[in-house]
């Protein structure tokens, strides 16, 4: 059987997705720090390139939502984006300062588009941090790529392992977690038989992005191994419920 990556140091995952975003702008530094003031040690963050190649920790490939400006992150640099003021304010930061300003917080990072991967690894490789990062993206070809390149790494399913996986119970690469929704586009993606074998294969699985405290309840009586959401502060309160937020470390 295979061995379980250092990322899932502990039994169970409960992890912030883009940081608590009640006061400031998702996937910013007071976003993340709010998370991590609350005692979470695993935050979700997503990964796209701006003109001068800086990796920075943001979801959409566009400044429409967060600062109302219509401009696409690829075409601006990273100075100028720290510039812009976001509508509920907080600070942008590239990869290697948010590794930098949280060492003991473990980062489950989606990998937007091919083109992010090559700067994301070097930032990887200069922090030596891969037993704190897991890496997901929709694109199996970027984490198949990754895994290629750096076998040391934690890499998610994309969407073709899953299929293959789900369907046919066929691993099509060396993965160490799948992260799945409950639905996607209307057809049921998670249910009892994929935790099951997943755990046959030493996989951790985790399920995005759950709001609902019964759900989550849920969840964790099936034996799920980590939960993502929105609502930092219910799922730390579902988690203590069952003993599953009492990091060591």
């Amino acid at each position: 059987m295979k061995k379980t990556h250092p990322f899932f140091e502990y039994d169970f995952q409960p992890i912030v997705h883009r940081g608590i975003s009640a006061n400031y702008s998702e996937n910013t530094l007071e976003a993340f720090n709010e998370a991590v003031n609350l005692g979470y040690k695993y935050l979700e963050t997503d990964l796209r390139l701006t003109s001068d190649n800086s990796v920075i920790a943001f979801h959409d490939d566009n400044l429409n939502k967060l600062a109302n400006i219509d401009k696409k992150i690829k075409d601006i640099s990273l100075k100028e984006i720290q510039k812009i003021n976001l509508e509920k304010g907080g600070t942008i930061l590239d990869l290697r300062s948010l590794l930098e300003e949280f060492p003991k917080i473990r980062f489950n990072i989606d990998v937007k588009d091919f083109k992010t991967l090559t700067p994301t690894i070097n930032v990887l490789d200069s922090l030596n941090v891969y037993d704190r990062v897991c890496i997901a993206s929709f694109n199996s070809f970027i984490l198949w790529r990754l895994k290629k390149l750096r076998p040391q790494s934690c890499i998610s399913m994309g969407i073709i392992d899953i299929f293959f996986f789900k369907i046919f119970n066929i691993l099509v690469n060396e993965i160490d977690c799948i992260q799945v929704p409950l639905k996607w586009r209307g057809l049921n993606v998670f249910n009892n038989k994929l935790i099951k074998k997943a755990h046959l294969h030493n996989i951790k699985i985790h399920v995005w992005t759950i709001n609902n405290e019964d759900q989550m309840v849920k969840l964790i009586n099936q034996n799920i191994d980590g939960i993502m959401s929105d609502d930092a502060y219910l799922l730390k309160k579902v988690s203590q419920r069952f003993n599953l937020f009492d990091f060591v470390n």
